[in-house]
């Protein structure tokens, strides 16, 4: 049980991204310090129920949202993107990509992507609100979802 949508999704990443077994015999059937006596395959089913779970509630868009926030995992950018330029077909492709990229990441520089795109300061941070404004809508759709969801199998434990 988490105590909220946000930390099961952390903890389902988090888990799922790590060996089972990462030190060898001394940690084989050994249980991680918690009350609940859970063993690390325990950690792993549970992150896998609940990452199984939330792949099939999203949508594609949502989920490479999610994937992206929490997994780290940007390989669903090209998904964002297209979902982006449907509701704003002004904003250039490949300026789409690197804005979702900055707003999920923010590795990339601003003026990078001036220099890069050819656009001046006012548009790319037009863009820039523009993109922030849809990932933030979506979410927000995939949060609301996830909530309703998890409060019915009992996955969270929050106050209906």
């Amino acid at each position: 049980m988490f105590g909220s949508v946000d930390e099961a999704l952390y903890r389902a990443f988090e888990i799922s991204s790590t060996p089972i077994v990462t030190g060898g015999y001394m940690f084989s059937g050994q249980r991680i310090g918690t009350k609940r006596e859970m063993t690390r395959h325990d950690w792993h089913a549970q992150a896998a129920l609940v990452l199984a779970r939330v792949e099939r509630q999203l949508s594609a868009e949502e989920y490479a949202l999610i994937r992206a926030e929490y997994g780290k995992d940007l390989s669903g950018i090209i998904d964002l993107s297209l979902y982006i330029l449907t509701r704003h077909p002004e904003i250039p492709m490949l300026a789409c990509d690197d804005l979702v990229e900055h707003a999920l990441t923010g590795e990339r520089n601003l003026a990078e992507l001036q220099n890069k795109h050819g656009l001046s300061k006012s548009t790319v941070w037009r863009h820039k609100r523009k993109v922030v404004d849809v990932l933030a809508d979506l979410h927000l759709r995939a949060m609301l979802k996830l909530e309703a969801d998890f409060q019915d199998c009992k996955l969270t434990n929050i106050a209906a």
